[in-house]
């Protein structure tokens, strides 16, 4: 069972899971790279304590999420995700849900938003 409110905090994110979610709220940071997505995935390994779980992530503070980063976030190293949702609010981090989402193709489900409420809303319709 994910531990409720524990926080971690990393360079490029602030991660979290509250009332079923996990959170990754991302930081205003000029560049988001391999290592920093090796750190984020590691914080909410310890977090789900290794369950399976809904994931949010705020991306609208996002400036630069590189290949490699987006890579890893899909791969067999990023377990638990069972569907994400990304909160976005500005052109750049439409693109930057819209290069996970098209170049990458993740094998779970994902949806882009523009408020956390309906984000939240969709991630709980999932079992």
């Amino acid at each position: 069972m994910p531990i409720e409110n524990k926080i971690i905090e990393t360079r490029t994110e602030k991660v979290y899971f509250k009332n079923g979610i996990m959170y990754c709220i991302t930081k205003s940071v000029p560049k988001h790279n391999l290592e920093d997505a090796k750190e984020n995935v590691r914080a909410t390994i310890e977090i789900s304590e290794g369950t399976d779980y809904r994931l949010l992530v705020d991306i609208r503070q996002s400036n630069f999420v590189s290949r490699d980063a987006r890579s890893y976030y899909i791969s067999d190293n990023n377990k638990g995700v069972k569907v994400c949702a990304f909160v976005i609010d500005n052109a750049v981090s439409r693109i930057i849900g819209n290069m996970f989402m098209g170049f990458n193709k993740p094998s779970f489900p994902v949806k882009l938003f523009s408020s956390t409420e309906k984000a939240e809303e969709w991630l709980r319709s999932f079992n």
